[in-house]
């Protein structure tokens, strides 16, 4: 499946967003959901297989640049899982990463996916836009809660994430100028 994304460090929630989240009471959240990811295999600098658990959706992924220029457009091999599936191979030993993924709707009909890490990656908030086709992503204009866009940056993917912490990646977000988000 191709896939077409552009990534950016939140600068700041949307005031909405964080009342929803906070009181539960979803107009503009379509979705939240706790994912685990796991990249294999682990001795790679940038692993790019990657098993994820998505609420009790189990899946193993591989994403390839179709592109040496450009990082947003990406093709994505997907294999869905059985949960005893799942089970073997999360058993393995992977780079882990874990996060709450929200669907949020900034727009009337615009989507973005807004990702909270969690544990070691605490304070890290990325967001991602999807798109049908190549002319809605060269049309695209980032909200303005958007900082940094870190689409190209290959030292801020999901595979070289996966098993640092904040601190290690600080120096790699620092040129972002970008501030740890926290939902409280």
């Amino acid at each position: 499946m191709l896939e077409l994304e552009l990534t950016f460090l939140l600068q700041s929630f949307p005031p909405a967003f964080v009342e929803e989240v906070q009181t539960g009471n979803y107009q503009n959240i379509e979705s939240k959901k706790e994912i685990l990811d796991y990249y294999f295999p682990p001795s790679l600098d940038h692993p790019r297989i990657r098993l994820r658990k998505d609420g009790e959706t189990f899946e193993l992924t591989k994403k390839l640049a179709l592109s040496t220029t450009d990082a947003s457009i990406q093709e994505e091999q997907t294999l869905v899982l059985t949960a005893e599936e799942y089970q073997f191979f999360a058993q393995l030993e992977g780079k882990k990463v874990h996060k709450t993924r929200y669907r949020y709707e900034y727009l009337p009909g615009e989507f973005a996916e807004i990702d909270v890490f969690h544990g070691a990656l605490s304070g890290l908030v990325l967001v991602d836009f999807e798109f049908q086709d190549l002319v809605q992503k060269d049309n695209f204009s980032k909200p303005e809660r958007c900082g940094g866009d870190i689409t190209q940056d290959a030292t801020i993917a999901g595979g070289i994430l996966a098993g640092k912490s904040y601190q290690d990646i600080l120096p790699l977000i620092q040129k972002y100028h970008y501030t740890p988000l926290f939902l409280t």
